[in-house]
Parts: structure tokens; C-alpha cells; sequence
């Protein structure tokens, strides 16, 4: 398992993973420190082992730096560990995986396009337990209000704020 550190203009990012599996990224962070210490504290490695810094996967590095830059990207087509859960929980990652740079959707519309339209709740908690964010775009899930809703950046819903901020600026001048 490897993790690759790295600074973005929306903070420090840490990408973890093997092969061209990601199995986590965690974003937003005020040093490479703080991203290291949250990196630590999953528990998504095998038998605990603490995995080797190394920039394991430079392409997708180089994405996600043009993502917080605030270029259009997408995501769609990177690999990601498949975690135990239910059906209906693959198919919200799924239906958010195919929001687009720039689009929004509320929980509810997730949980119906997943085939249970009364289960925004749900859909809630898979998005708070999303262990990708930006490549399982859960920054585009909005309350039905159209408010912000959670985000589990370091910094919270204002990162969630600048990100969709960054993706209205480019969709809205394209």
C-alpha cells in the first residue's frame, strides 16, 4: 500500500493505494503533516501495515492538482477499492460517480436515479462515509433546499463551497 502526499491549491491532498486502485483520498488539509496524521488514522490497510510514501500513481496526482486549480476534470474512469455494502450503496457511488464537473444533485434525486426514492437518508450516509471524495464527487450533493449539507474536509462545508464555487466558474463561462 502506498500514500502520496501532495500540496493543491485546496490544500494538502493524500492519495493511498496500489496499482491503480485508489483505496482512499483525503483532502483539504493545512500541511502534509495533518494529511499524513488522517492517513494514519484510517484503518483502510491490510493488517495495519502503515503503507510507503511514494508518488504511486503520478498521473492521477497530476489530475487532481489540475482539479483543485480548478480545471475541468472527471473522475469517472479511476479505479476504486470496492468496499463492502450494500447494493443500494454501489449504486449511489455509482449514480454520484456520473454527476458531472459542474452538476449538483440533492440526496433525494440520488436515492431515486439508485432506485429508492424515500431513502435520502441513506444516501446521506453513504456520502459521509464516501472514503474518495472528488473521485466519488460527493462535493455535488446538496440538501433539497440546495444547501451545502456536510462534507468531511478538514475545513468542512467552505471547502465543499470552494470546490463547487471553482466548477460553477468554469461550466458557467465554457
Amino acid at each position: 500500500m502506498y500514500a502520496s502526499l501532495f500540496p493543491t491549491e485546496l490544500g494538502w491532498f493524500a492519495l493511498v493505494g496500489q496499482k491503480n486502485v485508489v483505496h482512499r483520498l483525503t483532502i483539504g488539509h493545512p500541511d502534509a503533516e495533518a494529511a499524513w496524521e488522517t492517513v494514519l488514522a484510517d484503518s483502510v490497510f491490510e493488517g495495519d501495515v502503515e503503507p510507503e510514501q511514494f508518488d504511486w500513481y503520478p498521473q492521477l496526482r497530476r489530475r487532481l492538482e489540475a482539479f483543485a486549480r480548478g480545471e475541468e476534470s472527471g473522475f469517472s474512469d479511476v479505479k476504486i477499492e470496492k468496499r463492502a455494502g450494500s447494493d443500494f450503496q454501489a449504486r449511489v457511488v455509482k449514480e454520484t460517480r456520473r454527476l458531472r464537473y459542474g452538476d449538483t444533485a440533492s440526496y433525494g434525486e440520488l436515492a431515486a436515479r439508485a432506485g429508492s426514492p424515500r431513502a435520502a437518508r441513506a444516501v446521506g450516509r453513504v456520502m459521509a462515509t464516501n472514503r474518495v471524495p472528488i473521485i466519488v464527487p460527493c462535493h455535488r450533493v446538496l440538501a433539497a433546499n440546495g444547501r451545502l449539507g456536510g462534507f468531511s474536509a478538514p475545513t468542512g462545508t467552505d471547502l465543499k463551497h470552494e470546490m463547487l464555487s471553482r466548477e460553477a466558474a468554469v461550466t458557467t463561462s465554457s
